[in-house]
């Protein structure tokens, strides 16, 4: 997304709005701090998720 973005505001240097281009730059920004959280939540749901198996795996060798 930041590549097409960035490719928009190059080819359209000339006829591009700023008001416009700040927008875009807002939404893309406000995507990235989602991801960034949705990323953060999938990271610790794992490690519980790894911490239960070894939880079970550690009951099933003793």
């Amino acid at each position: 997304m930041l590549e097409l973005i960035s490719q928009t505001f190059q080819k359209n240097s000339n006829d591009l709005d700023i008001e416009y281009a700040l927008e875009i730059y807002k939404k893309d920004l406000d995507l990235l701090l989602i991801a960034k959280e949705k990323l953060s939540i999938t990271k610790e749901e794992k490690e519980k998720i790894d911490r239960k198996f070894e939880e079970i795996k550690e009951k099933f060798e003793s």
